[in-house]
């Protein structure tokens, strides 16, 4: 189809009206030249454009051709004028035939002439910018050396349309008279038409144009009722589309008002407009199915329910569509925002998400209130804003469905919402009244292609799963962050739930709190990740265990675990834990508060008020670390297995403050026993004011108790105040007690003013190996003989530069041991006052810089008792120590801390004996 002249520019030439047409009769092999203007009485087409209707280069006419009663059209393609109002076109007629009666503009649209009707083809579909901007016109002719004078058979109707978003790919025209196909017209001019269709499209590349300007020929007549708008393939962008209705004169050119689409859509619950505004506004539906990236969906306050089946496949052929009513889910396919909390009657109005709530409700029986499969892109999200989504329920029958991309939407999972491999964030949404519970089900399910679900400053509450209440993430991450609120839910096994390429987020004043699960927190499989950081808070739930890690667990930034009751444990490790800043309070559990069974770190944390019917933390196997935690005031009241830590693997805790715990049973502190090797790494710590409430000779005994064949260092720490026994001081057994299996190492240590009914300061039995290194035992309190230490194997000891308590039956000197392990000086028995234990410790404990655990001054041992001795001072130097070499046979151990004590202080230039040398 070739271009003519633009109707736009089309007003008659009055010049030209006028003037004769002089044909030019030669004919040379057959070929015929004709000449032709436009009718003189023809008006003015209706039309703001200034100009003249003149011929196009290229231009075609269709030319009735006769021979006798036979004839036929002949093309005749313009020779001469171009630019002009009148103009020659040449065509080769067949031989015998010659131009007679009729002739048609463009050329195409000629179909038949038989009598004096003719037939003229509207076409209903174009290119853009090619064909549909040729108005049909005829020329009556009975001599054709008079010339032909065109005339117009129709009008044309004028579109033009600004922001045309990027998927668009055709503008259609329709009507509700017919506007293309075959219309039969006589020597009056008016069309009727034989056959066609009620709907023209004019096609264009999706993205090749930004604005257009579209020109529709139609037929003429009365009352055409029609909606005009662009199109993705053949669904309409419904807020492009206008409505009108409009009569069609034969010359008319009908300049629709120009328009620019907006990237705004205008929705409310009964709309049935097109959405461009909310006059005009559209269903939730019709929105979505339209939206394109980076547009906006404004919901108005109101009940929304899907009313339909979205384009939705039961199989990855895409060939069996979906008709089960459970499937009449919001889809989104495009990363839109969609916000609610409008009024509904200002386009300039501001959203007010409490004053005009905005429900997407399922009381229908939907499965699903929002099925997110907008595909995942760099820079792009789909944002929902403002929205209470409740009421759904998603059954155990529910079967799986994909969106016309192909996404996998799982059918019994996210009764609130699924979303599968996108980026979706939800701020200042509600999630409640949910259920899942038919064979583990969740309330918001992310899958697939890394998918990302944010929670911001959103409320997740009363709703019931099988299996995420909260949150199942499968192949995806979910975060919850912004004060979040995740309260009252309900869940037979976990709030929240990964799988080995799951990751959860949860930071950013987050709190946790008041619901029922199995499990807070499940990471089902090793590389499943949850984060929980940034003043978070997981407190009251009524759970058996809050978190259950079998990936890696990370509780970090002052988040805290709070005044849960009854539980198992508060965490369980198989795998990756880590602790970092956070806060462990006020819980009761009836076995442990935390059970590692693999990896632990744990730094900077308070564990404190917590209550267990067994030890605090159980390092079951694997390795544990605690460097600078603060672990106080806890109870713990099993009668065995130790009290605050019981290690039966690798344990490592440094620049710890582990004071006023209470406990009933062997270890206090430390109970280290397993029938294979446990090791013992304690370094730059304090315990003091640990109390064991022992009840009989097996119980109450000893704040630390390292049994089997445990092995371990103690190192620049400090023991003080801590009472074995309590009440009943006739039970009860000293600070430390290493069995005979053991090897232990206690190295720069100060073990003072400790009390138990016996053993007030070291027990071991006669062939233990027992190093001391530069360490004071003094001070100790013990009903029995034995206050300091245990005589028993000392022979057979290794110290080094000690200042020990002696046991001789009675309680009265203090020995200073040299490095051949016998004592060079000592405190001879029944002097008083000689011995000065200052109250106090390091770390959280010292009170001033005089309140230092220290002897001072000691007396020596000598025929004249003038001379003073301060025995701390006799201790070793910082190269002696540092060249201790002591390999346990697993774990890692550092000797350079021995050049520096408990504070950090370096020992260069000292030789003090203790934890502590002091500024």
């Amino acid at each position: 189809m070739k271009r003519t002249a633009l109707i736009a520019l089309t007003v008659l030439l009055a010049a030209a009206c006028g003037k004769e047409i002089v044909p030019d009769n030669t004919v040379s092999d057959g070929t015929v030249t004709l000449q032709a203007g436009f009718v003189q009485d023809e008006t003015k087409v209706n039309v703001s454009d200034a100009g003249a209707l003149t011929w196009k280069a290229n231009d075609q006419i269709a030319v009735w051709t006769s021979n006798g009663s036979d004839g036929k059209f002949v093309t005749f393609t313009l020779s001469g004028g171009a630019g002009q109002s009148t103009a020659s076109f040449t065509g080769t007629p067949d031989t015998g035939y010659s131009p007679s009666a009729i002739a048609v503009y463009p050329a195409e649209a000629a179909k038949s002439y038989v009598g004096d009707v003719l037939t003229v083809n509207y076409p209903d579909t174009y290119n853009y910018n090619e064909g549909a901007e040729n108005v049909r016109m005829a020329a009556w002719f009975t001599d054709a050396s008079a010339g032909l004078q065109f005339a117009h058979l129709g009008g044309m109707i004028r579109f033009t349309i600004g922001n045309i978003p990027a998927s668009a790919n055709s503008f259609k025209l329709v009507s509700s008279k017919t506007v293309a196909g075959d219309f039969a017209i006589g020597t009056s001019k008016s069309a009727e038409a034989a056959a066609g269709e009620s709907a023209v499209t004019i096609s264009f590349p999706a993205g090749s144009i930004t604005s257009g300007t579209f020109n529709v020929p139609v037929p003429v007549g009365d009352g055409f009722s029609f909606t005009a708008g662009l199109y993705k393939d053949d669904t309409a962008i419904e807020k492009t589309l206008r409505t009108t209705t409009k009569s069609i004169g034969r010359t008319d050119y009908l300049q629709m008002k120009a328009y620019n689409v907006s990237d705004i859509w205008y929705v409310k619950p009964d709309g049935t407009g097109h959405g461009s505004s909310w006059a005009d506004a559209t269903s939730l539906e019709k929105a979505l199915a339209s939206a394109e990236d980076g547009e906006t969906i404004k919901m108005a306050a109101g009940s929304y329910s899907a009313s339909s089946i979205p384009e939705l496949y039961s199989d990855d052929k895409l060939t069996t569509p979906v008709t089960t009513e459970e499937w009449k889910v919001f889809v989104i396919t495009s990363n839109v925002t969609i916000e609610g909390g409008y009024a509904g009657s200002s386009e300039s109005e501001t959203p007010n998400y409490t004053a005009n709530a905005t429900i997407i409700d399922g009381s229908a029986g939907a499965a699903h209130g929002l099925a997110v499969a907008a595909p995942k892109a760099e820079g792009k999200k789909v944002s929902v804003k403002g929205i209470k989504i409740t009421n759904f329920t998603s059954p155990s029958n529910n079967n799986p469905a994909r969106t016309k991309d192909n996404v996998y939407l799982a059918g019994s999972y996210g009764s609130a919402i699924v979303a599968r491999g996108t980026e979706v964030e939800f701020e200042q949404c509600i999630i409640t009244g949910n259920t899942a519970t038919a064979g583990g089900k969740c309330t918001v399910y992310g899958a697939g292609d890394g998918a990302i679900i944010t929670f911001k400053d959103c409320t997740i509450s009363g709703n019931t799963a099988d299996n995420g209440a909260a949150a199942n993430a499968h192949g995806t991450t979910v975060n919850f962050t912004g004060s979040t609120t995740v309260s009252g839910n309900t869940a037979a096994a976990n709030l929240f739930q990964t799988d080995a390429t799951g990751i959860i987020v949860i930071t950013d004043n987050t709190i946790i709190s008041g619901n029922e699960a199995a499990n807070i927190i499940n990471n089902t499989a090793k590389g499943g990740i949850t984060t929980v950081s940034g003043n978070a808070e997981i407190s009251a739930n009524t759970v058996a265990t809050v978190v259950s890690n079998a990936g890696t667990f990370v509780l970090c930034d002052n988040t805290v675990i709070k005044e849960h009751t009854g539980v198992t444990s508060i965490i369980t490790n198989d795998d990756q834990l880590t602790i970092d800043g956070a806060e462990i309070s006020s819980n009761t559990s009836n076995s442990n508060l935390i059970i590692n069974k693999a990896n632990a770190s744990i730094e900077n944390a308070t564990i404190t008020s917590n209550s267990s019917t067994n030890a605090g933390i159980n390092n079951v196997s694997g390795s544990l670390h605690l460097t600078g935690c603060s672990i106080t005031d806890n109870t713990f009241t099993g009668t065995s297995r130790g009290g605050t830590f019981f290690n039966q693997a690798t344990l490592y805790i440094d620049k710890c403050d582990v004071s006023g715990n209470s406990s009933v049973g062997f270890g206090s502190v430390l109970y280290s026993y397993k029938t294979t090797e446990t090791y013992n790494y304690i370094t730059n710590s304090s315990f003091t004011g640990n109390t064991a409430t022992g009840t009989s000779e097996s119980t109450g005994r000893y704040a630390m108790y390292f049994a089997g064949p445990a092995k371990g260092i103690i190192a620049n720490c400090t023991f003080y105040n801590n009472v074995e026994g309590a009440p009943d001081t006739t039970k009860g057994q000293g600070t430390i007690m290493v069995n005979n299996t053991c090897t232990m190492y206690i190295i720069s240590s100060t073990i003072v003013r400790n009390t138990a009914y016996d053993y007030g300061g070291l027990y071991y039995q006669s062939s233990t190996p027992i190093y001391l290194y530069n360490s004071l035992v003094a001070g100790n309190t013990a009903t029995t003989a034995h206050k300091d230490t245990y005589a028993a194997g000392l022979s057979s000891t290794a110290r080094r530069k000690c200042a020990l308590g002696w046991e001789n039956g009675t309680y009265g000197r203090v020995c200073f041991y040299d490095d051949s392990n016998a004592y060079k000086y000592a405190v001879p028995t029944g002097e008083s006052n000689t011995l000065y234990v200052y109250d106090g410790t390091y770390l959280g404990s010292i009170k001033s810089s005089t309140n230092k655990t220290q002897v001072i001054p000691i007396k020596a041992a000598e025929s004249s008792h003038n001379a003073t001795y301060n025995l701390i001072s006799y201790g070793m130097t910082s190269a002696q120590l540092t060249a201790l070499s002591i390999d346990l046979g697993q774990g890692v151990w550092d000797s350079s801390i021995l050049a520096y004590d408990q504070a950090g202080n370096s020992r260069a230039g000292l030789t003090t004996i203790g934890a502590y040398v002091g500024e």
